[in-house]
């Protein structure tokens, strides 16, 4: 039985990196792997920011450790279409499956995928397309696509028959794209909403558990971070992480959340100014009609 595979990706950092954290989005994720294990296609869709990298991530997770004889690929970044079908066919590969067109089966078997990387980079996209879908096609698998927001009109057809040779999650941020919607026709849709207010509670205490925070008022704290976030989990992992990195979170600090939220709280120096300012513009006003 062969072993669940993924295709190697460039990692990048970012600023929230240590975060691992998965909370919440528990019926999200046992919808899709209800549709995946019943073959169907699935749409994941949401805004930038809302978590669903995280939420295909948490696929990949459940896939390697409770369903290791179900063979997938998962691609991570967003990439132009002929890079889309290089790291397919290396996927396919690392699988065994590949078939390419100026090598056969005998010799492709014993090769890595450095000494076949430049003959298959130098395919036409047309012959690339017809060697990816060709190996996908009867082999039921999996394809976890991330970051799918654009479709050219000429890669629309070589996309259509991948998907039809395969199983696929697609991520997508926009799925009314013109040329990606039709695609979609086939796909279980799934909404991906921003984090209720308890689901966030969760989210912070387990990131503020594994960063503290020193904050003068957790709790007016963490409904700072909620508000501000709107309840999308990187924004967050954002605000935690960088409020970890605080020597001390003061009240300032978390009006400051708040203002960024839409939410102002009040402070006693801006009022002050205020209150002086009407004041001399009142004795001003009554000086001048005692001297007219």
């Amino acid at each position: 039985m062969e072993t669940t595979q993924d295709t190697e990706q460039e990692e990048t950092t970012s600023p929230h990196a240590p975060f691992t954290a998965f909370v919440g989005r528990e019926e999200i994720v046992d919808d899709i792997k209800r549709h995946l294990l019943k073959g169907q296609h699935v749409c994941l869709s949401g805004d930038r920011g809302i978590g669903k990298t995280a939420i295909v991530e948490e696929i990949v997770r459940f896939l390697r450790e409770e369903r290791p004889g179900l063979r997938f690929l998962h691609l991570a970044d967003e990439m132009t279409f002929k890079n889309l079908l290089v790291s397919l066919a290396r996927g396919l590969h690392e699988l065994r499956l590949f078939r390419h067109p100026l090598i056969g089966p005998d010799e492709i078997a014993d090769l890595e995928w450095r000494q076949i990387s430049k003959r298959t980079r130098a395919l036409t996209l047309h012959e690339l397309g017809a060697a990816v879908v060709t190996s996908l096609r009867g082999e039921g698998v999996l394809l976890l696509l991330d970051s799918v927001n654009r479709v050219k009109p000429t890669d629309h057809a070589w996309l259509n028959d991948i998907i039809r040779n395969a199983v696929c999650l697609v991520a997508t941020r926009d799925k009314t794209e013109k040329n990606l919607k039709p695609l979609l026709a086939r796909f279980a849709l799934i909404e991906v909403p921003p984090l209720s207010r308890r689901e966030a509670q969760a989210l912070i205490d387990v990131l503020t558990a594994e960063r503290p925070v020193p904050s003068v008022d957790p709790k007016h704290y963490s409904k700072s971070v909620y508000d501000a976030s709107r309840g999308y989990p990187n924004a967050i992992k954002d605000l935690i992480w960088k409020g970890s990195l605080e020597k001390y979170v003061d009240k300032e600090h978390i009006r400051g959340l708040a203002h960024d939220a839409g939410v102002r709280g009040f402070s006693i120096a801006p009022g002050m100014l205020i209150l002086v300012a009407v004041f001399a513009v009142w004795r001003y006003v009554a000086w001048a009609t005692r001297t007219a």
